[in-house]
Formats: C-alpha cells, structure tokens, sequence
C-alpha cells in the first residue's frame, strides 16, 4: 500500500471511529512527539517539545536584545584565533 493509500484508508478508519480509537491513536501520535528531531551544536538530542523550548528561548533572547552584533561575532573568533 502506497503513502496515498494508506492516508485514505487512516481517514476512513477515523471517520468512523469510536471514541476509545480515537484516544488511543492520538496517544500514540502524541507519544510520537517524544522522538529525536534535531541535536544541539554539542550533540544532545532533542525531542521535538525540547527543541521548541529552545526556539522560545532563542526567541525570548532576541526580544530582550540580548544579541550580538556580526562586528561583535568577528571581534571574538579573532580573540578565540589569538589564543591559539
């Protein structure tokens, strides 16, 4: 069965669907979430709610001007580059 196939027949099991099925398949889709879709630069991995928490973060930061500036970014990869 083909992606397309499958969707249509996902759509029809839905449909008629009592209210048990439904839970358990949106459990399921939910506990799906709990995957790995992205790592830090460090290597942690992320699930999905993680890696939205960081885009809030990174978000909240940015609002609060807590940024640097790509002078600022230069002047310190040539500070990091001195040193060694």
């Amino acid at each position: 069965m083909d992606t397309l196939q499958l969707k249509k027949q996902l759509h029809e099991y839905i449909e008629h669907a009592d209210t048990r099925v439904l839970n358990m398949i949106y459990a399921m889709l939910q506990a799906d979430n709990s995957q790995v879709v992205a790592y830090t630069t460090d290597g942690k991995p992320l699930t999905l709610e993680q890696y939205n928490e960081e885009l809030e973060a990174a978000e909240t930061q940015l609002k609060q001007g807590r940024v640097l500036t790509h002078d600022q970014v230069k002047a310190k990869v040539a500070q990091w580059t001195k040193k060694n």
